[in-house]
C-alpha cells in the first residue's frame, strides 16, 4: 500500500497540531489512514505528515482544493506543501 508524505512549514506547531488533531474527518474522507506527524528535530515549524492511502492522487487533490488551502492558511501553514509518494519495495 502506498504511503504519502506531505511536508509543510507552519508558523506555530502547537496551534497547527491542535487543529490538525481535530480534523480527522477530512483525512478520512480524503482516504488517508494510519497518519503520523513528524517535525524536524532542529525546527518544529518544519512538519511532515505521513500516512497510508489507496489513492495518493486523491489525497493530493483534496489538499490542493480551495477548501483545504483555506483551512491550511488559517492554521498557519506557509507556502506550498511538498508531496512524496512511497511504494513498498
Amino acid at each position: 500500500m502506498p504511503r504519502l508524505a506531505v511536508q509543510i512549514t507552519v508558523s506555530d506547531f502547537e496551534i497547527w497540531r491542535e487543529s490538525f488533531d481535530a480534523d480527522q474527518a477530512d483525512r478520512d474522507k480524503a482516504g488517508m489512514r494510519d497518519v503520523k506527524v513528524y517535525c524536524n528535530a532542529d525546527d518544529d515549524t518544519d512538519v511532515t505528515v505521513v500516512g497510508e492511502t489507496d489513492d495518493p492522487q486523491k489525497v493530493i487533490a483534496a489538499i490542493r482544493s480551495p477548501q483545504w488551502r483555506q483551512k491550511m492558511s488559517e492554521r498557519g501553514v506557509e507556502g506550498e506543501p511538498k508531496f512524496f509518494i512511497a511504494q513498498p519495495a
